[in-house]
């Protein structure tokens, strides 16, 4: 399932940048393609991210903060004030704190944080 729809694709076509746009010269006979802006080529749409269950150690028990390592996938699972909070535990194959599945989903295109404006309690209103 892609999650381009009709509405993404156009979106995308209204925010390509125009390039190599050129202006007339006063008397100049030009011919219309000369004149029309190129435009840049659609990238192609994210793969989907496949991921895999959170592992589960030989005990039963999933990947906590006590039990990762340098070489276990640390993409949290759950709230961290709950008690069945964990992490992924699949092995980060490039080497990063991620699996490859998580890691291409924390760096998606396109995916916009929300900014989060922080105002501390100790601030005086104006």
């Amino acid at each position: 399932m892609s999650s381009w729809t009709e509405q993404c694709v156009e979106r995308w076509k209204g925010k390509l940048a125009v390039v190599g746009a050129t202006k007339p010269q006063p008397g100049a006979s030009q011919a219309p393609e000369a004149l029309a802006p190129t435009r840049q080529p659609l990238p192609a749409p994210p793969q989907p991210v496949i991921e895999r269950p959170a592992l589960k150690l030989d005990n039963g028990n999933f990947v906590t903060t006590s039990t990762l390592t340098n070489r276990t996938c640390k993409w949290p699972i759950g709230d961290p004030a709950e008690l069945d909070f964990h992490y992924c535990g699949q092995p980060s194959e490039s080497g990063g704190s991620y699996c490859d599945a998580h890691h291409r989903k924390g760096h998606q295109l396109g995916a916009r944080i929300p900014a989060i404006h922080w105002k501390s309690p100790l601030t005086r209103s104006r």
